[in-house]
């Protein structure tokens, strides 16, 4: 039994080299295997995120075909609308043009009867002295 042990030692001895380069290329392979694979976990879970989150529906960016009659009477409705529109703002710009000028007078009046008001002179018997 021990001259078993020694031819093996004796093999095991003569390959150890060789054994050697095998175990270091099967864990460089592994690592390099387990880097790409958890590359294209990332890259899935990114893309998965992408697509479910980030990007835009691309039903909702569809266009939409009218055709003449259907222009014509939403171009009708927006003119219409857009009139009513300028003549609320103008109704308005006048309202406020008035109440301008209203108080514009009350201060003209208020201004006059300051200056048409004598202020008193003091105490005349300090002066008399």
């Amino acid at each position: 039994m021990s001259q078993e042990k020694v031819e093996r030692y004796k093999k095991e001895k003569a390959n150890r080299k060789k054994d050697l380069k095998k175990q270091k290329r099967k864990i460089w392979i592994s690592r390099i295997v387990g880097v790409i694979f958890a590359l294209a976990l990332t890259a899935f879970i990114g893309w998965s995120v992408y697509v479910t989150f980030i990007r835009e529906d691309p039903s909702a960016s569809e266009t939409i075909t009218l055709s003449e009659e259907e222009l014509s009477s939403l171009l009708a409705s927006q003119t219409t609308t857009t009139k009513n529109a300028l003549l609320n703002e103008t109704a308005a710009a006048e309202e406020t043009s008035e109440g301008d000028t209203t108080t514009a007078s009350a201060s003209k009046d208020d201004s006059t009867t300051e200056a048409t008001t004598p202020e008193p002179e003091g105490d005349t018997t300090t002066n008399a002295q």
